[in-house]
């Protein structure tokens, strides 16, 4: 069991009372859907919760299922005994036709912990036009390295020692 770190699903279809849309465009359109159609979508809700930190985020269910993120975040963790780089990918899927992930970082170094949120890919991946080429078995090969800084701002982390991982 994971001390510092925990992620799970808290809702399995996610209650939405508003459907958003992008035109091709770039406008976004906003619709409100009647009561009965809060749960019908495919979209579940998760939690992460470290260092005192905690967010609620979506998860689409287009191209993963709850099994496969639930997986990955497992395999995430534990991967951290032996690879100094991991990721907990909590959001995979595709906007007005762009492949997209949110996901958090996880860098170890000199026995701490590196956590960084992300939420785009960086530029190098515009050429993913799949979703296949990102699964929760080949995620950990698009970890870019450590950054501290990403244009011109600072990117905000949380370290936590390794030894509260296990």
């Amino acid at each position: 069991m994971m001390k510092a770190i925990a992620i799970k699903v808290v809702e399995q279809r996610a209650t939405l009372k508003h459907k958003v849309e992008h035109t091709p465009d770039g406008e976004i359109i906003v619709h409100k859907l009647p009561s009965e159609q809060w749960q019908n979508n495919n979209m579940a809700r998760g939690q992460i919760i470290f260092d005192g930190h905690e967010s609620k985020f979506f998860m689409s269910l287009e191209y993963w299922s709850l099994d496969d993120y639930i997986g990955q975040w497992n395999e995430g963790l534990t991967r951290l005994r032996d690879h100094n780089r991991s990721c907990l990918v909590e959001n995979f899927h595709k906007i007005r036709g762009t492949i997209t992930w949110s996901w958090w970082l996880l860098y170890k170094i000199h026995g701490n912990v590196y956590i960084q949120f992300r939420h785009f890919p960086p530029a190098q991946y515009a050429y993913m036009t799949t979703p296949h080429l990102f699964t929760p078995d080949t995620c950990y090969g698009y970890i870019p390295r450590r950054i501290t800084h990403d244009g011109g701002e600072r990117i905000v982390q949380t370290i936590i020692p390794f030894t509260d991982f296990f």
